[in-house]
């Protein structure tokens, strides 16, 4: 696989600190981190940035910007403050893209349609905000179940109609969210050029059919190693990022997932 592979700070506890991370990641024989506004709170972003150069890793995601629908000033103030500092990090880290979660219905908006309007506006002011910073956004399309929570941007094909007429917007892939939508061959052969980051894992039902978690690449719903191999086959060159949950550890250390998601990769045709 020519594809850079990166490893995703999201599988980090909350005891397991980002400079401990770091050197695992480049230690597996991962080129990229995938990091988290967690890593701006724990390091400085000099220090970080010193660090990563360091290690030989370049940033392949800042996660997560965007959240467009708090109807709470307050909320809605502070969540500005957070995206234009990201987009500060973003910029100052060298980062590929600045992963844009839209936000979910639970977070005030009247109706769906309300809520899809008001993050078509906000997704064109925070783009022209990181344009002036260069940096570039990934829009994340969530799966469905996260309409309330999460996101309201669920389908490939709407993501990508949001993103066409900006210059420095794509998409940010997560085959968790997107594995299920049937646009995902047309996007994987005629759209390779409007994605951005792809982010890997695999789906598994472990407690109630509706109720689906990430797992290791190898074990799943899902023949990741298909899809990865898929993408690149049609020209996609960007990286690949391999994204776990804390919580989806089920009791294994970061070590030995970290460990067995690089040995996948590095078996890939």
């Amino acid at each position: 696989m020519k594809n850079p592979l990166s490893i995703n700070a999201y599988i980090c506890p909350a005891d397991y600190p980002i400079a401990k991370f770091l050197p695992l990641v480049a230690q597996s024989g991962a080129s990229a981190v995938g990091l988290t506004i967690r890593a701006l709170d724990e390091i400085p972003v000099p220090q970080l940035k010193a660090r990563l150069a360091d290690l030989g890793l370049a940033v392949s995601s800042l996660n997560s910007a965007g959240y467009f629908l708090y109807q709470d000033a307050e909320r809605s103030a502070r969540q500005a403050s957070t995206n234009l500092r990201l987009i500060d990090a973003a910029a100052e880290l060298g980062a590929q893209t600045l992963v844009v979660i839209t936000g979910g219905l639970s977070h005030g908006a009247a109706s769906l349609r309300d809520a899809r309007k008001t993050i078509a506006d906000g997704l064109h002011r925070l783009a022209e905000r990181a344009a002036s910073a260069g940096v570039h956004l990934g829009l994340e399309p969530i799966h469905p179940a996260g309409v309330l929570n999460k996101g309201c941007v669920n389908a490939l094909r709407h993501a990508l109609s949001l993103v066409s007429d900006i210059h420095n917007a794509s998409l940010a892939l997560d085959l968790y969210h997107s594995w299920w939508d049937p646009d995902l061959p047309d996007l994987i052969r005629n759209h390779g050029n409007k994605i951005r980051v792809v982010q890997f894992c695999n789906v598994v039902a472990l407690r109630d059919p509706a109720d689906l978690q990430r797992e290791s690449p190898e074990v799943g719903l899902l023949d990741v190693g298909a899809e990865l191999n898929a993408l690149s086959a049609q020209g996609y060159s960007g990286t690949f990022e391999y994204e776990l949950f804390a919580e989806h550890l089920r009791g294994r250390d970061v070590e030995s997932m970290v460990a067995q998601a690089a040995k996948f990769y590095a078996a890939l045709a």
